[in-house]
């Protein structure tokens, strides 16, 4: 019985973590999400990323496109499976660090998105920068101050 225990826990285990290398942090797509509802709910003129992103975060970084991983790593300081590659113009790669660890990850395009964050490199928490608020067609954009 104890045998049949033990290996139930470790091939659920082996599932998880295999699950988490194929299909990403289950907890950076909750805050991506939630980070897309906040986005969506903007009404002020000005806002701070750190009243609109509702998750722990120290460093938000963008990268231009065609950055690669190792690059992005490079900058970030760290390895993660949760960085992405853009692989065209005009996609949105932010990528919301806490400590040594991927708390957010965004990769896609703007208009499926529904929103953009435009900045030139990072932005850290503890300065809480301003950004100009733009609202067309249903399209939210942050742009830094």
């Amino acid at each position: 019985m104890k045998k049949r225990i033990l290996f139930a826990f470790f091939s659920i285990a082996v599932i998880l973590i295999v699950g988490e290398r194929m299909f990403g942090s289950p907890l950076v797509k909750y805050n991506n999400y939630h980070l897309k509802q906040n986005m969506q709910t903007i009404s002020e003129s000005e806002v701070t990323l750190n009243s609109v992103v509702p998750f722990e975060w120290d460093t938000v970084y963008t990268f231009p496109p065609y950055t690669s991983k190792a690059k992005i790593e490079k900058i970030i300081g760290f390895e993660s499976n949760e960085i992405k590659e853009t692989v065209n113009e005009g996609m949105v790669n932010l990528l919301f660090v806490k400590g040594n660890t991927v708390t957010g990850s965004i990769c896609d395009y703007s208009k499926n998105l529904g929103y953009s964050i435009e900045f030139k490199d990072k932005v850290k928490f503890k300065d809480n920068v301003v950004f100009e608020v733009n609202i067309q067609d249903g399209m939210v954009s942050l742009t830094k101050k």
